[in-house]
C-alpha cells in the first residue's frame, strides 16, 4: 500500500510531481543550449542547430513564464 498524503485529499500525486520535474529539467537544459548557442553566434561560429534545438527545448518553460507574468 502506497502512503498517501491528507494535505490532497488521500490522492497520489507522486506521478505528476516527477512529470513536471522531468519538463523541467528539459526546459532548464534547453536554455543552457540557448545559452551556448547564442555564445558562439556572438563569437562568429554560428550553430543554427544549437539554436533551434535549444529553443524547442526551452518553449515549455518560456510559455509557461509568459503566462505566469500575463496572469
Amino acid at each position: 500500500m502506497r502512503p498517501r498524503s491528507e494535505a490532497t485529499g488521500g490522492y497520489d500525486y507522486g506521478w505528476l510531481i516527477a512529470v513536471a520535474l522531468g519538463l523541467l529539467a528539459i526546459s532548464v537544459g534547453g536554455l543552457a543550449m540557448l545559452a551556448v548557442a547564442i555564445r558562439r553566434q556572438l563569437a562568429g561560429r554560428p550553430s543554427p542547430g544549437l539554436m533551434l534545438g535549444g529553443a524547442v527545448l526551452a518553449l515549455p518553460l518560456l510559455v509557461g513564464l509568459a503566462l505566469f507574468l500575463i496572469g
